[in-house]
């Protein structure tokens, strides 16, 4: 299964932090990876599909992050998910994961690399102000509501967090940048359709079934009423 990918702007946006280090200044990067879905917040939804037809999101729920912080895998801190521009990673203790009301955070002690000085750079100077992750989904939920079909993720593993270079977004703070970024989730949803359309078609022949019983047994009723009169 292929890594999906996520990304967010939301506040407090990925920035560049200053503190002491002894008598030197040390910096570190952090950010969002992930927002929690917030019940009637819908920048808190990352839009799969939009059509007049119908319109797909797709929830991160509180917890979903509790095994990838409670197994101790090894997480990268990436830019822009590029296995070369490696910032840090929670195996060798220069990134830490933590979680709280809104999200996955992530912050990274970067090296003395030419790639964690462009990287802080960007952050400092604004280019760069939004982050993301890659992941794959272990357990998930779909729902409709109205014309929505809503896929909730309850747990996930993790590959890698971080900043990356971000198109601008209108109206949202979460997105997808583009379709092969959730081409999982997509195939999840075209099989969720398919069972359910199998489940509604099993029961419309039960139902069917059911009523032909129905029926057959009011027809012998009415056939033994005539007889005994």
């Amino acid at each position: 299964m292929k890594h999906e990918l996520r990304f967010t702007t939301q506040a407090p946006r990925t920035k560049l932090e200053t503190r002491a280090d002894g008598d030197e200044e040390a910096h570190s990067i952090s950010g969002y990876g992930a927002v929690f879905y917030r019940e009637g917040d819908a920048s808190t939804e990352y839009v799969l599909y939009d059509s007049p037809e119908y319109k797909v999101v797709e929830r991160i729920m509180p917890g979903a992050f509790d095994d990838v912080l409670g197994d101790g895998d090894d997480i990268l801190g990436l830019y822009n998910h590029d296995m070369n521009l490696l910032l840090g990673r929670t195996g060798s203790g220069t990134m830490k994961l933590s979680v709280d009301k809104t999200g996955l955070k992530y912050e990274i002690d970067p090296g003395d690399t030419s790639i964690s000085r462009d990287v802080a750079t960007h952050i400092e100077r604004g280019d760069v102000d939004g982050s993301s992750f890659s992941f794959k989904p272990t357990s998930e939920k779909w729902s409709t509501e109205e014309t929505v079909e809503v896929r909730e993720i309850h747990n996930v593993r993790m590959l890698d967090v971080g900043p990356v270079t971000l198109p601008a977004y209108k109206g949202t703070t979460t997105a997808v940048r583009s379709e092969d970024d959730c081409a999982e989730a997509m195939a999840a949803f075209a099989k969720m359709k398919e069972e359910r359309s199998k489940k509604e078609d099993s029961e419309t022949e039960e139902g069917k079934a059911l009523a032909n019983e129905v029926h057959a047994r009011q027809m012998r009723a009415h056939l033994v009423s005539k007889d005994l009169t």
